[in-house]
């Protein structure tokens, strides 16, 4: 990946820890494969999120799955989703597994 590619990625990292801490204000970039630990894009926040952003609609699907594989190399139980745009073209979505989804609402419920 080259220099301004990373750039770029972590921009738009920053913008969605900028919005995810109306939810969490101790949402923060992860370290990702830094220092030998494998973090989430975001952390501080109950949910394991990966962001994307790309010209045309992001691989959804890789990156679920990547989140799938991280979450259970790195024994990583909580929520997972992915935070995802078109670059300049669309807001902010989330998108996650339904099983997922349903301990989210559980959770928000109290029922889990």
């Amino acid at each position: 990946m080259g220099k301004a590619s990373r750039r770029s990625g972590i921009a738009f990292e920053r913008q969605a820890r900028d919005l995810l801490r109306r939810l969490w204000p101790d949402a923060r970039r992860g370290l990702g494969q830094a220092y030998g630990a494998q973090q989430a894009d975001i952390e501080g926040t109950p949910i394991r999120w990966e962001v994307k952003c790309h010209a045309q609609w992001p691989p959804i699907e890789a990156a679920i799955q990547q989140l799938e594989r991280d979450g259970e190399k790195y024994s990583d139980s909580r929520i997972q989703a992915v935070m995802h745009k078109r670059k300049n073209k669309t807001g902010w979505r989330v998108t996650m597994d339904f099983e997922h989804f349903v301990r989210l609402v559980a959770a928000e419920k109290g029922e889990s």
